[in-house]
């Protein structure tokens, strides 16, 4: 096991300055999960990475479009140089026949109170394991609402977890690994972790991004591959009532990849939908080189 930490700020002369102490997780700030191996010198997917991580500097008015290459830049030095330093100590590519795989978590903390680009942003860089996880999850809908005086924006990674912390929770009293949110009129969102596919008459049918769930690296990247492939999937709306009908439910993020769910009170039933689940498994593993 290895964990590595790297903190310091982004300055406007493009250098790294080692000096912003660790924060606590609940300041305003933004990150990305990344999955990484010990072969990895640049992470799958992670110019997707970097574009939502930039994109939402911009979105929260941390950095401006004029400073937002250099941002990006300054990115992908941070992780290469912290990838040359950690790919020594990772475990070796592949263990019995299985990628092994560890995090890297980049987090980026600012000062909201400072006004639009009125913050440095500071960056903090951690590899270790990735928590051990079900390979079948099981889910519990949970309805709760983002309060938007006390809450960011679903559509962006924010450092600050208490409603998915919350909903968390109330799917563990109920027996299940992770909550599948769910609006006030009954429309499934996505997981506390994941974004949802759902196979309905043969179909993998995925929520939009309409702002209040996360634009999943894993799911867009999918979604695409699918696509270019001639494989339908449709993005619409999923009400409650389907999934309770659905073939097939997947969770898809990019620590991860695909993950076959299971709402918890049919946990007993048969998994279904093989064929469609194996698309996304497949499809999976080609994006990520294993």
């Amino acid at each position: 096991m290895i964990e590595l930490r790297w903190t310091g700020r982004l300055t406007g002369s493009g250098e790294f300055v080692d000096a912003l102490p660790i924060l606590p997780v609940d300041v305003a700030g933004v990150f990305e999960t990344v999955r990484v191996t010990a072969r990895d010198r640049v992470p799958p997917l992670w110019p997707q990475h970097r574009a939502r991580l930039v994109g939402s500097l911009r979105a929260l008015e941390v950095v401006d479009e004029q400073s937002a290459p250099m941002v990006a830049a300054q990115l992908d030095r941070f992780v290469s140089e912290v990838l040359g330093h950690a790919v020594v100590a990772l475990p070796p590519p592949r263990e019995l026949g299985v990628e092994s795989h560890e995090r890297l978590r980049l987090a980026i903390t600012f000062d909201a109170t400072r006004g639009p680009h009125g913050a440095v942003p500071g960056v903090r860089i951690t590899i270790g394991p990735a928590d051990p996880a079900p390979t079948l999850v099981r889910l519990a809908p949970v309805c709760f609402r983002m309060p938007v005086v006390d809450l960011p924006p679903s559509a962006h990674k924010h450092l600050d977890r208490r409603a998915w912390t919350l909903a968390q929770a109330d799917a563990r009293r109920c027996g299940a690994d992770e909550a599948l949110r769910v609006d006030d009129e009954g429309r499934v969102l996505e997981s506390t972790t994941s974004n949802l596919f759902a196979v309905m008459e043969g179909r993998l049918v995925t929520p939009p991004t309409d702002g209040r769930i996360l634009p999943g690296v894993a799911r867009a990247a999918l979604l695409e591959r699918l696509m270019a492939h001639g494989v339908r999937v449709d993005v619409r709306p999923i009400q409650r009532g389907e999934i309770e009908a659905a073939e097939g439910l997947w969770l898809t993020n990019a620590l991860r990849g695909p993950r076959q769910a299971v709402l918890v009170d049919r946990q007993g039933e048969p998994p279904t939908a093989a064929a469609q689940g194996a698309l996304l498994v497949s499809a999976w593993h080609r994006l990520v080189g294993t």
